[in-house]
């Protein structure tokens, strides 16, 4: 009888420090400090060669993450992935990139970062010894099947649009991980919809120059509308504030002193002047899409916010309306920074030039704020601090 064909699955351009869970699955290092990690020692002889053909633009990839399924019948195989697992490895590696992107720092140059191209998962069947490669590419009208090619020979490059972020400067929000886990197996409704708007929300944040800002933000938007089943930006933005209970509510007439070019629709002004000015701004990202999408004019208004600043906030909020969510269901319970980040979304809005530094090299208007709101909101649960020291202590931070 022959060998019988295996089949790993890998993040070869991901690096962890840990094994993580989620979903049913543990995504481990290969090795950790040099040794091979528990329930890998069967791939100790033949993934070395597998992992040759991944190169990092120069040398090939020497560590990875491998999934491994913590359903499989042989444990000692846990690595070799059924077939009929492999979609739910994908949705448990989208359950892993959003519970890291949702731990990215923005206008800042040392902080955590990630993009949808270091979790993307690769699939390789092997039998026996490995001296061959085989491997299947997507068509449009189907696939395509190519064999014979020496293990080594043949390269896959990861992408310059790859984040580069070091070992040391990837987090993964585990309590997040944890809520989405549990919520999964219980069959949240929270992760279902996931699995729908997940893969938009990944396309957006590959950082590829063939996805330019305005691709992105169409993306992105769409991934709300659809997260909240929304059929108007006004529908859009009412559930969005609905469900941010714990913002600040700073009103769009008062964002508007920084932010001049917020535009509220005609027919609703004097209402609008009034909103908390993440609805307003939910609102513009579902107006600018439209723009996008349909090619509606829009000579005959401004906006208060560029594409690139909404693209950040779509990056900060969308994991933090999961969040909330899951918390409604049971599966998690917010953090003291995620209340800050709420109580944040107003604040950010408000101001403009959020990449200006204040006082250093690290330290920029988006970062003070974003990071005294969480040092404040820590303050406030062990000791008293009034609201207008907070306004005035915040006030300072933002000044231009």
């Amino acid at each position: 009888m022959g060998d019988v064909a295996k089949l790993v699955g890998f993040m070869p351009w991901l690096q962890l420090e840990k094994p993580v869970r989620v979903a049913g699955f543990s995504f481990v290092p290969f090795t950790v400090s040099g040794a091979i990690s528990d329930g890998l020692e069967g791939l100790k002889d033949i993934f070395p060669a597998i992992l040759s053909n991944y190169v990092d633009q120069m040398e090939p990839q020497s560590n990875c993450i491998v999934v491994i399924d913590e359903t499989a019948q042989n444990p000692n195989e846990a690595w070799n992935i059924s077939v009929a697992r492999i979609e739910a490895a994908h949705s448990a590696s989208s359950l892993l990139f959003l519970a890291t992107w949702s731990k990215n720092e923005y206008f800042t140059p040392i902080g955590s970062y990630v993009n949808d191209v270091d979790f993307q998962l690769y699939f390789q069947r092997f039998v026996g010894s490995v001296d061959r490669i085989s491997f299947h590419r997507r068509k449009r009208d189907g696939s395509v099947f190519s064999a014979g090619q020496k293990q080594g020979s043949i390269h896959f490059t990861k992408p310059l649009s790859g984040s580069g972020s070091s070992l040391n400067r990837i987090k993964v929000d585990l309590g997040f991980l944890q809520g989405l886990s549990t919520a999964s197996l219980a069959g949240s409704s929270v992760v279902s919809a996931l699995k729908v708007v997940l893969p938009f929300v990944r396309l957006a944040n590959t950082d590829s120059d063939l996805m330019n800002n305005d691709a992105e933000v169409a993306l992105l938007a769409f991934a709300f509308e659809q997260y909240f089943q929304a059929n108007t930006a006004r529908d859009l933005a009412t559930k969005f504030d609905d469900l941010l209970i714990l913002q600040s509510k700073t009103t769009v007439q008062t964002a508007k002193d920084r932010r001049p070019d917020i535009y509220p629709d005609p027919p609703y002004t004097n209402a609008q002047l009034n909103w908390p000015v993440a609805k307003m701004w939910m609102n513009e990202f579902h107006q600018y899409r439209s723009t996008i999408v349909h090619g509606q004019g829009s000579s005959n208004r401004t906006w208060g916010w560029n594409p690139l600043e909404h693209l950040v906030m779509a990056a900060l909020t969308f994991p933090l309306i999961v969040k909330l969510d899951l918390a409604k269901e049971g599966h998690y319970s917010l953090t003291l920074d995620d209340k800050a980040d709420c109580q944040s979304v107003d604040l950010l809005l408000s101001q403009s030039n959020w990449s200006t530094f204040t006082g250093s090299s690290t330290n920029t208007k988006w970062q003070n704020i974003l990071c005294g709101e969480r040092r404040l909101y820590a303050l406030k649960h062990h000791m008293s601090i009034s609201e207008d020291e907070r306004v005035s202590f915040l006030a300072e931070l933002a000044q231009d």
